[in-house]
């Protein structure tokens, strides 16, 4: 989520230093050998560190190997993650300076706080992008919606832009 892929188009799938995944925004992944954890990792300004904050699944999820929708509402400083239209992550940032938020908390479906993080880098607004590597992720479709347009990608077929 808000994936600046300005200055290098490999940001989204490089690690930053010791990290996983995504070397820039905000990454959501399954936690590695845990089916019922979601981790929501912020890096900061040089991707040399990152805050990593782990997040139940929701109750309605049997595991995060099923098949299931994952929708995410941007409002700049509110970012909701759903899972089959059910409540899942809630990201709060603050401490914007020049477009940059650095701090902020993650909650789960229940609105307990799950962590808090500084000194990260997360623009006010970006772009959305998937890295897969390998992962046991399949993407069937691709929505994407604003004010202005709605862009429906379907992956397994033609890409469709509809414009409204």
């Amino acid at each position: 989520i808000r994936a600046n892929v300005d200055d290098s188009q490999e940001n989204p799938q490089e690690p930053a230093a010791g990290g996983l995944v995504n070397r820039t925004g905000i990454a959501l992944y399954p936690k590695e050998g845990d089916f019922n954890t979601m981790v929501v990792q912020f890096t900061n300004d040089d991707y040399s560190s990152q805050v990593r904050i782990d997040v139940p699944k929701p109750a309605g999820l049997n595991s995060l190997t099923d098949k299931y929708t994952l929708r995410i509402e941007d409002y700049e400083t509110s970012v909701y993650v759903f899972i089959n239209n059910d409540p899942f992550v809630r990201i709060e940032l603050e401490d914007k300076n020049e477009g940059v938020y650095s701090s902020g908390a993650v909650y789960d479906a229940n609105m307990a706080l799950q962590g808090t993080f500084s000194g990260m880098k997360v623009d006010a607004w970006g772009k959305v992008a998937f890295a897969t590597r390998g992962a046991n992720l399949n993407i069937y479709r691709v929505k994407i919606m604003s004010k202005v347009k709605k862009v429906t990608l379907e992956l397994d077929s033609a890409w469709t832009i509809e414009e409204r």
